[in-house]
């Protein structure tokens, strides 16, 4: 992993120090062009015992040609793209007619995948599907980083890690849990440009305030949702969905109660008093 020098501050009451096994991380990244599929998954298994189901998911064929279709309207000014149900359709500038100055988007070129999985256009000679279909095949059995971006949040969460903005972007991860991310994120680098930042954090008082705070807010947010949810007239399923990020949210809060010396007592009380109603619930629509 790259090293930060010590001064750099996620949030005033967070700073670095020189080791995170003990203390924890701060943890935050920077990815850039795509990752081969195959590789990576393999690096994973080998390297941070990560079987391929828990890494990774690969986007779906159409939503990769989704992209390769916009990356190549974007690199032309003389094209729009507009999608219509299951094609997408490029609009694409024609020479003004008659000495008009304002240039006539007239042309139309439609893509879909067919059945077999390859790039189908209405217009097969026309310049622009070599390049969507070299765009396309470069993604073709890739992960992007959107991809890898909603992994390495998974693995972050099931790790008990914490956003520090309510938003994410940096997160506190425990130091028990330390040596075994690191080891994900080693194989990642193994195989590609990718970048993940860690930040060891001070142990002290102002950084345990901070990371009881940003786990007061994640309880907040998840009994908030509790209650919106309550107040409707929710089925049965999202009931249970809602009860299940609620013992999510209890599991991580256990984890952190263990060295938070009872501070988060009254939390623990709260996210209990919300799961009971949404239990309730539950119960009496059996």
């Amino acid at each position: 992993m790259t090293d930060i020098h010590p001064s750099t501050t996620v949030r005033n009451d967070v700073s670095a120090v020189s080791d995170g096994q003990s203390t924890g991380c701060i943890v935050y990244w920077s990815l850039s062009g795509r990752v081969p599929a195959t590789e990576l998954l393999t690096a994973l298994e080998d390297m941070a015992d990560i079987p391929p189901e828990s890494g990774p998911k690969l986007a779906g064929e159409r939503e990769m040609l989704a992209r390769a279709v916009k990356i190549v309207a974007g690199r032309r000014r003389e094209v729009l793209l507009d999608s219509c149900r299951g094609d997408f359709q490029l609009v694409y500038r024609e020479e003004p007619d008659g000495g008009a100055s304002t240039p006539v988007y007239s042309g139309k070129l439609r893509v879909h995948l067919g059945d077999d999985g390859e790039v189908v256009y209405s217009d097969s000679a026309h310049p622009l599907c070599a390049e969507i279909s070299n765009e396309y095949s470069a993604r073709r059995g890739c992960f992007d980083t959107r991809e890898i971006s909603v992994w390495l949040t998974e693995l972050l969460d099931k790790s008990h890690a914490v956003r520090m903005r309510p938003r994410g972007g940096f997160y506190y991860l425990p130091g028990a849990r330390v040596l075994q991310f690191r080891a994900a994120v080693m194989a990642l680098r193994a195989c590609s440009e990718h970048v993940v930042y860690e930040i060891p954090a001070m142990s002290s008082r102002e950084t345990a305030e901070a990371i009881i705070s940003a786990l007061r807010h994640e309880v907040e947010a998840a009994t908030q949702r509790a209650q919106e949810l309550m107040e409707g007239s929710p089925g049965k399923r999202a009931r249970r969905t809602h009860l299940a990020e609620l013992v999510k949210v209890k599991i991580k809060l256990g984890a952190y109660a263990e060295f938070m010396d009872g501070t988060l007592d009254g939390v623990i009380t709260a996210l209990d008093n919300a799961s009971a109603v949404v239990s309730q619930t539950l119960l009496e629509g059996e």
